[in-house]
């Protein structure tokens, strides 16, 4: 993923699983929910100070969640360069690659 800037961000992928959320109205949806972890990120401590995450909330005792529409907001804010982007990097196991 490329950043407002040009920047590479992190690639979220694996961190972000689908739950069932009940809405305003009782109605259920689906949406993305975005895990963060930074006791995970291979770029901790030097990517801290640039990353959303440490901005907003100072460093975080345990994992961060985010909704699609939290999500969104936050890419709004980046882009318009008023909070840095996420800067979350985790390592990708062997199995995980692909070839190429």
């Amino acid at each position: 993923m490329i950043g407002h800037c040009g920047e590479a961000l992190s690639v979220v992928g694996p961190s972000v699983r689908p739950i069932n959320r009940k809405e305003s109205g009782g109605r259920w949806r689906w949406r993305n929910l975005m895990h963060i972890d930074c006791g995970t990120c291979t770029v901790r401590g030097a990517a801290c100070s640039g990353c959303v995450v440490t901005v907003l909330l100072g460093m975080p005792d345990r994992h961060v969640e985010w909704d699609d529409t939290e999500q969104q907001a936050l890419n709004v804010l980046a882009a318009s360069g008023l909070v840095p982007p996420l800067r979350l990097v985790t390592a990708i196991e062997p199995s995980q690659r692909q070839a190429g």
